[in-house]
């Protein structure tokens, strides 16, 4: 290979790497929706299993108790993509917001991404699964 194909082939992948470098994606942020969360209490009053999955980088995750349902409460965000999924069955309830994929590097520069999860917990027994993505967390039980 000669010095000449070298460079071009060095500028090339050069130009290429400061274009991909420049794509940003952003999540599109919209008005505020609630996704509305009402679990009743089992009439059995046996355990369930109760699973808060929660796969993105940035907002607020509030439990407390003193509910009468199983769980109350809701998730409030501003971008579609964090519209969460609720699944109860199977003597399980699973509640899921999406990971937002490659854009998630983004989302934490966004200062008007709104993802405040709020629930209240009932006295009903429950097996308690709460999974995070990577991040800083802090949780107290009291």
């Amino acid at each position: 290979m000669n010095k000449r194909t070298r460079t071009t082939s060095f500028l090339v992948l050069t130009v290429l790497a400061l274009m991909f470098s420049a794509c940003k994606p952003t999540i599109v942020i919209g008005p505020e929706q609630t996704f509305s969360v009402d679990v009743p209490r089992p009439e059995n009053n046996s355990a369930m299993d109760v699973t808060l999955d929660i796969a993105v980088p940035q907002g607020t995750v509030a439990l407390g108790g003193g509910t009468e349902s199983l769980i109350q409460g809701g998730v409030t965000y501003n971008a579609a993509e964090f519209e969460p999924q609720m699944t109860n069955g199977d003597g399980g309830i699973l509640i899921r917001q999406s990971a937002p994929g490659p854009k998630s590097v983004v989302v934490t520069t966004q200062n008007n991404l709104v993802n405040r999860w709020d629930l209240q917990l009932g006295e009903a027994p429950m097996n308690l699964d709460i999974r995070l993505e990577s991040g800083d967390y802090q949780i107290q039980f009291q």
